[in-house]
């Protein structure tokens, strides 16, 4: 029976949070030994709804999770790992690099590991060659996408992407887009149907159609979960967010 006021979870939610949590902690227990662990502060809200601080420090070996910040990292000896999760963000990958500038000023010797959300950048690479440590780092991406907020409402938490579409023709989210929902796809089967309204919607679709064929292999076979899917740009609709309980009126 469902809580009075709480939404009906229609199509088990909880498998992508599971999904994204042993995505995560797979990457976590595949470093050996202590590790530190650094997160951007832009998702650290949402990865606290994967996993919790405390599982991290109790089962997976983490003495330490730390906002990353453009400030020195003082790490114990025997902390010889560093695993930093951040947005592909030129300013996230300065402060990588910071700290690893300040760890061979004192002759500490740490393994550093990179994961950007949701995907790695070339223009991140860049930064970190022209910082001096991309040599020191390990790079690789940690697909954290879409993030159960409640049962019904799931958000991929890029909160810049209207801004940066707009003003910086930064066509990157329509690949983040199409790769969460080929995901929902992996997860809850092909969806049959698929509509857009706008030019994004519209060409995020145009991606999935043309990549189609060489992701068959990972969907499996019979009904999908999901009927129908619906993508609407925020440029058809600027109006909605702004409304407030006083100005619906």
């Amino acid at each position: 029976m469902v809580e009075e006021g709480v939404p009906e979870d229609l199509f088990g939610v909880q498998i992508l949070r599971e999904d994204s949590r042993n995505e995560l902690l797979s990457i976590i227990d595949s470093i050996p030994g202590k590790k530190a662990v650094g997160i951007d502060p832009k998702i650290s809200g949402p990865m606290s709804l994967i996993v919790g601080i405390s599982v991290l420090k109790k089962e997976h070996a983490v003495t330490k999770v730390f906002r990353l910040e453009r400030e020195e990292l003082d790490l114990e000896n025997d902390e010889r790992s560093v695993i930093y999760f951040t947005k592909p963000d030129i300013e996230m990958m300065k402060c990588v690099a910071l700290q690893i500038h300040d760890h061979k000023s004192r002759n500490e010797d740490k393994n550093y590991y990179l994961y950007m959300c949701p995907r790695e950048t070339v223009l991140c690479e860049k930064i970190l060659q022209l910082e001096g440590v991309l040599a020191d780092v390990q790079i690789a991406q940690y697909t954290m996408d879409l993030i159960p907020l409640e049962n019904d409402v799931l958000s991929l938490e890029m909160e810049s992407s209207l801004r940066d579409l707009i003003l910086h023709s930064d066509v990157s989210i329509y690949m983040n887009v199409a790769n969460s929902i080929r995901k929902l796809e992996y997860l809850y089967g092909k969806i049959p149907a698929k509509y857009g309204k706008g030019k994004a919607s519209l060409r995020i679709l145009e991606i999935l159609d043309n990549t189609q064929e060489e992701h068959m292999g990972e969907l499996e076979g019979g009904g999908s979960e999901i009927d129908c899917l619906v993508m609407i740009d925020r440029t058809v609709d600027l109006v909605t967010p702004l409304c407030t309980q006083l100005t619906y009126e």
